[in-house]
């Protein structure tokens, strides 16, 4: 077993691991609804809003990068404003929280970072020795992991305030149904598209 990919998986803050949180779990609004078989099970608060604010902040860095170049930046600029029916103001505010998310996020990053050499340079090309069992789990990493599922929540928190609760409800409806459903959760077997350094893969080009 690779030590880089099982601190890759904490670096993400896999999503199996999210629902072994309780403290932040409890601040997390979840709606039910009947068990069905054919239905995706209801993701938190954290999980949804990361997938979110990764993908609003990516847009919006490609985006500007085509607007550089002064090409067409249409369909980036304004693919969440089109598909959660934002006006100027809330794709504005949706955005720039975003950006914020992600710049906070990678100092939370940048420490787990540090946690993963210093656990490679225990071990010789980063592997554990079959015969031994494997190492605890790092209550420095675990602490990382609250704190950004605080972060997330802490943003969308804002993302109501700026809104107010009666539009953010309506936003957060369309989130729901028309973001969530695309949230695909980190399984074993898929362990692999994970890279060494704990990103998800690259967002999809929303013309496809």
């Amino acid at each position: 077993m690779r030590i880089a990919l099982f601190f890759a998986v904490c670096a993400s803050f896999g999503m199996l691991r999210i629902f072994h949180a309780p403290s932040v779990f409890s601040q997390q609004r979840v709606t039910s609804r009947p068990h069905n078989v054919n239905t995706p099970p209801l993701l938190p608060d954290s999980v949804v809003y990361m997938h979110l604010f990764h993908h609003v902040a990516a847009f919006g860095h490609r985006a500007e990068e085509l607007e550089t170049r002064k090409e067409d930046s249409h369909v980036y600029r304004n693919a969440f404003t089109e598909k959660l029916k934002l006006d100027k103001r809330q794709s504005e505010l949706l955005t720039q929280i975003s950006y914020e998310y992600e710049a906070r996020e990678r100092l939370i990053q940048a420490k787990v970072q540090e946690r993963v050499a210093a656990f490679r340079s225990e071990y010789s090309g980063g592997r554990l020795d079959p015969s031994n069992p494997p190492p605890k789990p790092d209550p420095v990493m675990h602490a990382l992991f609250l704190e950004k599922q605080q972060l997330i929540l802490e943003m969308r928190n804002e993302f109501e305030k700026q809104l107010g609760s009666s539009e953010f409800e309506r936003i957060n409806g369309m989130i729901r149904t028309r973001i969530a459903p695309n949230i695909k959760l980190v399984q074993p077997s898929a362990l692999q598209r994970l890279s060494e350094n704990g990103e998800v893969a690259p967002v999809e080009d929303p013309r496809k």
